[in-house]
């Protein structure tokens, strides 16, 4: 299996790490010779498409504002209601014996 081009260039840093040594004229022509003939052989890609910033008009800017201030107030303050009510214990059924003018609890059954 031959080469890559970056395992070649990978071996060559590692070789001039190694020992040192300073790079030849030689040596970095030939590295660009195959960088570019590697850049060649790239397909090319199409441009992108740019896109058009549009200017938003300032009464959208305070409508979205709006909309996100009454969503976090429904947030807040409406759907901690539940969380409050889920919070309490839960009703208790309390049942009586009467007798006269006293009163006895008999049963304390949770809903």
């Amino acid at each position: 299996m031959p080469e890559l081009l970056d395992q070649q260039l990978d071996a060559d840093v590692a070789r001039t790490l190694k020992f040192n040594a300073l790079v030849t004229p030689l040596q970095q022509e030939d590295a660009r010779s195959r960088l570019l003939r590697s850049a060649a052989a790239q397909t090319p890609l199409p441009p992108v498409k740019t896109v058009e910033v549009v200017q938003i008009p300032l009464h959208q800017h305070a409508q979205v504002l709006r909309e996100q201030m009454i969503r976090v107030w429904r947030f807040l303050v409406v759907d901690s209601i539940c969380f409050e009510r889920a919070h309490h214990p839960p009703n208790f059924f309390q049942y009586y014996y009467m007798r006269g003018r006293s009163a006895y609890k008999i049963i304390h059954v949770a809903a």
